[in-house]
């Protein structure tokens, strides 16, 4: 199995660096993976973005995770769209077609405790 940047990077306690997706193109999310052997985090925002949770986020899952040979490349992040309070606050099935489109992590805004 190949080693990921971004878990590599948090083992090691270093920066992890990375960039914000917020447009839908599989070209523009293959573009940006193979733009730097320093990227460890793709962002794929899919709140303020214009890049829609279905489908969009699992075609661009499958860009940035097939941009780079044996798996070396960046791990793709979905932000997830916020509910909001006056909302039903159930993102249970945000969160899980993330991870089942491929994601390697979620990040959830709108989160207060």
């Amino acid at each position: 199995m190949a080693a990921r940047a971004l878990i590599t990077a948090f083992k090691a306690n270093k920066p992890a660096f990375g960039v914000w997706l917020t447009t839908p193109s599989i070209f523009h999310a293959r573009t940006l993976a193979q733009s730097s052997p320093h990227l460890s985090w793709v962002v794929i925002d899919c709140e303020h973005g214009l890049i829609p949770l279905v489908p969009g986020a699992s075609e661009t899952v499958a860009a940035i995770h097939g941009a780079v040979p044996n798996g070396n490349g960046p791990s793709a992040v979905v932000r997830i769209p916020a509910t909001g309070a006056s909302g039903s606050g159930n993102t249970n099935w945000q969160i899980k077609y993330a991870l089942d489109a491929g994601a390697r992590g979620v990040l959830v805004p709108m989160v207060s405790t």
